[in-house]
């Protein structure tokens, strides 16, 4: 392999009117050759080793990590976003179809539960809420009843005694006993069918009365109250004052103020690393300065169909600078694989879609190598092949190596 004894500028000039001597001229006729890629471009037939001489070493100080075993976990890097923890959210629903005609709560604002946050008119309520009157007056009909039929039944039943004495006594004939006592039987059954009505006018009220509280009650003119259904914030309205809202619709959502879901979205080679129970750092992606550590809670057991990420979730304490919304970066410690090894992902760089690295190879000679990479991490990255334990790689001016390689083997077209 030839040396190079050009400084740097000297071989950037070189380069140049060596690719301005390619563009005069007109180009060689060829019988079949195809056209190829430029030779700068072009892959040698060996590994590119770049030897620097004395002056290029003295210019580059090109500093070189040895390559570690990856160890029993590997760091994991990926965006994700924070949202509302599922157990934490609540959806407040209309009870029933009506009109709003008050909103007592607002976005942004603490609400606890049980606190009405707004108010519908309906024409439902008010048929639920006339029902219920009727019912009442039912019931009230049919106790009246049935004290009247229990006074009927206590003066059939002195008749009976009184008549039973005077047949006893031989004073009145036994005709008039047998009377009394068929006027008793008729009292008692009136009685039996009065209690009967007033346990059927109950059921109507009660029946009345648990379709109203299911609409929410009813006040004046048919109105609801509608109340929260946890304690939290305020997240968003989707009605407005005077806007109309069938049953089940969506009135607004409430937050709580207790943990924060996140969802990291991983590429599928870096979701085959991570584990429920795993490690986790989340940063803000804002303020890096907030970190949270965590644990992952979940992974997804596919990837999304839109952007094929996969999710990874995480729960996060409240009160700990992540809020529901923003941006974020997560960092997952994740089991490595046996036997690898890594390298800072400065020492990485691309030759079309081929990942390189520049292997030391004596006190001034560097080998460019392919190498395989699996998922990286924050600052590292796995290399499945082409390097071993204690090779060494540069990590700086990783792109000037990369131009003397290229210039090197464009030399010896």
């Amino acid at each position: 392999m030839r040396r190079l004894p050009l400084s740097l500028p000297a071989l950037a000039l070189a380069a140049g009117l060596l690719v301005a001597g390619c563009g005069d001229g007109a180009p060689p006729e060829t019988d079949a050759d195809p056209v190829g890629q430029p030779p700068s471009l072009q892959r040698a037939s060996g590994p590119a080793v770049v030897t620097l001489s004395d002056v290029q070493a003295a210019e580059l100080s090109v500093e070189t990590a040895e390559v570690q075993a990856s160890g029993a976990t590997v760091e994991v890097g990926m965006p994700g976003v924070a949202e509302p923890s599922p157990d934490d959210f609540a959806a407040v629903s209309a009870p029933v179809s009506g009109r709003v005609v008050r909103v007592l709560a607002h976005e942004g604002e603490a609400v606890r539960r049980g606190q009405t946050v707004a108010v519908l008119q309906s024409m439902e309520t008010a048929s639920l809420s006339a029902s219920a009157r009727q019912a009442s007056a039912e019931a009230a009909q049919a106790e009246a009843g049935v004290a009247q039929a229990q006074a009927e039944v206590a003066l059939q039943r002195q008749q009976v005694e009184r008549y039973t004495q005077l047949v006893a006594e031989r004073i009145s004939p036994r005709m008039r006993l047998d009377q009394a006592r068929a006027d008793l039987g008729r009292a008692q059954a009136q009685l039996r069918a009065a209690q009967a009505a007033v346990a059927a006018a109950q059921a109507r009220v009660t029946g009345s009365r648990d379709q109203l509280a299911a609409a929410g009650g009813g006040g004046r003119g048919g109105t609801v109250a509608v109340v929260a259904p946890r304690g939290g914030v305020i997240d968003r309205h989707t009605v407005d004052l005077g806007g109309s809202v069938m049953a089940y619709d969506e009135m607004m959502t409430i937050v709580g103020q207790g943990e924060v879901m996140v969802r990291g979205q991983a590429t599928p080679d870096q979701a085959a690393r991570v584990r429920a129970g795993d490690g986790v750092s989340v940063r803000s992606a804002s303020d890096p300065g907030v970190a949270v550590a965590s644990r992952v809670a979940s992974v997804a057991p596919a990837a999304s169909s839109s952007d094929r990420s996969v999710a990874v979730y995480v729960r996060v304490p409240a009160g700990r600078g992540i809020r529901p919304g923003q941006s974020v970066r997560l960092s997952v410690v994740a089991r490595a694989e046996a036997g690898g090894v890594s390298v800072p992902l400065a020492a990485v760089s691309y030759d079309g879609d081929r990942a390189t690295v520049f292997v030391q190879t004596g006190p001034r000679a560097f080998e460019q190598r392919p190498v395989e990479l699996g998922a990286p991490g924050e600052e590292a990255v796995p290399v499945l092949s082409g390097l071993a334990v204690g090779d060494r790689v540069a990590v700086t001016n990783v792109f000037d190596l990369k131009a003397l390689a290229r210039f090197e083997a464009y030399g010896e077209e």
